[in-house]
């Protein structure tokens, strides 16, 4: 409830961004498991349609900045990230992260 409160408080536009990343092997167990590995906390997983998983994180710098995101990982497909938060700066160091921790 927290997670969507924040994500509804944040106003669209520059404060949103959209990657697409590279693809994994990796399963959503996995990619859930590495991602809490990393301080990546996922706030919840949905099933999309054709297969796809929606995995719904939160990460949050020591100074108080939140970044909140939503991972899709379709079948067959590479998986896309989208990010949110106040401080568009963030958004850069948590999908470089990321990409680093998905990294096979």
């Amino acid at each position: 409830k927290q997670w969507y409160q924040r994500r509804v408080a944040i106003t669209a536009g520059e404060k949103e961004k959209q990657f697409q990343l590279p693809f994994t092997n990796k399963s959503q167990d996995q990619v859930e498991a590495v991602l809490a590995a990393n301080n990546v906390f996922v706030v919840a997983t949905r099933q999309g349609g054709d297969g796809e998983h929606l995995i719904y994180t939160s990460v949050k710098f020591t100074n108080g900045i939140w970044v909140l995101g939503e991972l899709r990982l379709p079948a067959g497909a590479p998986p896309s990230l989208a990010l949110k938060t106040q401080t568009v700066a963030a958004i850069a160091e948590v999908h470089s992260a990321i990409c680093t921790i998905l990294a096979d």
